[in-house]
Parts: C-alpha cells; sequence; structure tokens
C-alpha cells in the first residue's frame, strides 16, 4: 500500500480531514 493509497483512504472514510501523513521510515510505507 502506498502512501497516495492510504491517503484517499482516509479522505473516502472522513471527507472534512485534512489528510497530512508523515512516512517517519522513510521508504514508502
Amino acid at each position: 500500500m502506498n502512501l497516495k493509497e492510504i491517503e484517499k483512504l482516509i479522505k473516502q472514510a472522513l471527507p472534512d480531514a485534512s489528510v497530512e501523513i508523515q512516512d517517519l521510515a522513510g521508504d514508502g510505507n
């Protein structure tokens, strides 16, 4: 699952949320 897919799922679940995901590991997972 890449960052864009996760962001999309969150936006679908929470349409009002501003989605900001930080890739703490730096590897895209």
